[in-house]
């Protein structure tokens, strides 16, 4: 009986659910810190807004088509495979375990506090800004399933030629 799933495939499941989630906690942590930069240096908050959920959707775009060029370049033997499965989970955690770590040992001034005090009302104050974050999200992973499927489609066209 044949097996539905090679381990191969199953690696690259692995690397394409690991990937992905290690995109979005990468693109989420640049837009972390470049937001509390700007806070600190006490720019406008809706400004603060617009360019963190630029950075964080751009690029979490560039990450995706950076790692799917990356995958398709060439066959990978098993070995590597299980190499790039292995490098993309530990990506994946030592992004965690910096984003922790920045939260937990970056000391603010009072100034600083007050300025994401500042921040945060405004944006209580702006309740579509929250929506518009949401939407923003939802919409990297359908980007990110409309990336996948032109991709498919371009390798079944290749290959149909």
């Amino acid at each position: 009986m044949e097996k539905p799933l090679s381990n191969k495939n199953v690696y690259y499941l692995l690397i394409g659910a690991f990937s992905l989630f290690l995109f979005i906690e990468l693109s989420y942590f640049l837009g972390f810190i470049f937001r509390d930069l700007l806070i600190i240096s006490n720019q406008n908050p809706l400004l603060i807004f617009i360019l963190n959920e630029g950075l964080e959707f751009f690029s979490f775009i560039s990450f995706v088509i950076f790692g799917l060029r990356f995958l398709s370049r060439k066959s990978f033997t098993n070995k590597q495979i299980r190499s790039v499965t292995i490098f993309v989970i530990m990506s994946f955690v030592l992004t965690h375990v910096l984003q922790a770590f920045f939260r937990a040992f970056v000391d603010l001034e009072k100034t600083s506090l007050e300025r994401f005090e500042n921040y945060v009302s405004y944006l209580n104050k702006h309740s579509i800004l929250y929506l518009i974050a949401s939407l923003l999200s939802y919409s990297k992973y359908i980007i990110f399933a409309l990336i996948l499927f032109n991709y498919l489609r371009v390798n079944d066209f290749k290959t149909q030629s």
